[in-house]
């Protein structure tokens, strides 16, 4: 999952996934749709565990929970 930064200093995540098809190489795709916007990186994560599934299941087995990846969207 990516956390983005918006210019204006909002917060929104999305999450990605690892595809490949037929021939082609795996690629790391960026999902869709994005969610809403957050006041903090928190935020975003808070309702990310709480809403998708693979990250809610690893915070609720006492896994650490994974570290998003951060991006400034220009």
């Amino acid at each position: 999952m990516t956390v983005h930064r918006r210019e204006v200093g909002f917060f929104f995540y999305t999450e990605d996934s690892f595809e490949a098809w037929d021939d082609t190489p795996a690629v790391w795709r960026e999902g869709y749709p994005p969610s809403g916007l957050f006041a903090t990186v928190e935020e975003a994560m808070a309702e990310a565990r709480a809403i998708i599934p693979w990250l809610r299941a690893a915070s609720t087995k006492g896994h650490a929970p994974p570290q998003p990846k951060l991006s400034d969207d220009d």
